[in-house]
């Protein structure tokens, strides 16, 4: 489309292929969820997009991990809509490793507003970990979620200081899957 194409995060498989999120912008639309296999001699291998078909907003990649099976799972943010300055939603992606999309989950938060990611990680069992900020009505609260591998909803939690914002950074899990959050509370 002759725009800016961003890359947002990569991760690399145990043979060496590299994978990318980002997002790019095609001719006539707005930007797209963009993820690349590059394989190890460098070659693009394959390239999917998401583009949120209720609505033509931007859809962007932020955050991408691999499970123990070679499935591609990518986060980012996708336009609810587009009519609207805050209405961003988080979408979660499941790619098999041939780039064939498996399911897709969007969360638009409990009420109008944006919503952001900040953080994904895979746990055993091909559990999904993600982390972002959710707007609650009044100001922002910090937002974990795990998915199964079959894009189920296990659990979600939140923080709300209830005097402001709050809002996730990043987040990381240790060799117990201990899950540590990072960010701001006001």
């Amino acid at each position: 489309g002759q725009e800016n194409d961003e890359a947002m995060d990569l991760c690399v498989d145990a043979n060496g292929s590299t994978y990318v999120t980002g997002y790019s912008k095609a001719v006539k639309s707005d930007y797209d969820v963009t993820t690349l296999k590059i394989g190890t001699d460098g070659m693009l291998e394959w390239e999917v997009h998401y583009d949120y078909i209720n609505a033509k907003g931007d859809d962007r990649g932020a955050k991408i991990v691999l499970d123990a099976e070679g499935n591609v799972y990518v986060t980012g943010t996708s336009d609810g809509n587009p009519g609207s300055k805050t209405d961003m939603d988080i979408v979660l992606l499941k790619y098999n490793p041939k780039g064939i999309l498996i399911w897709n989950k969007r969360y638009a938060g409990k009420a109008a507003g944006d919503e952001s990611v900040s953080g994904l990680k895979c746990l055993s069992g091909n559990r999904i970990v993600l982390s972002g900020t959710t707007f609650n009505g009044t100001d922002d609260d910090i937002l974990i979620q795990q998915y199964n591998d079959a894009g189920l909803l296990q659990w979600e939690k939140f923080h709300n200081s209830n005097i402001g914002n709050d809002r996730s950074s990043g987040i990381t899990v240790d060799n117990g899957e201990k899950i540590t959050l990072i960010g701001t509370s006001f």
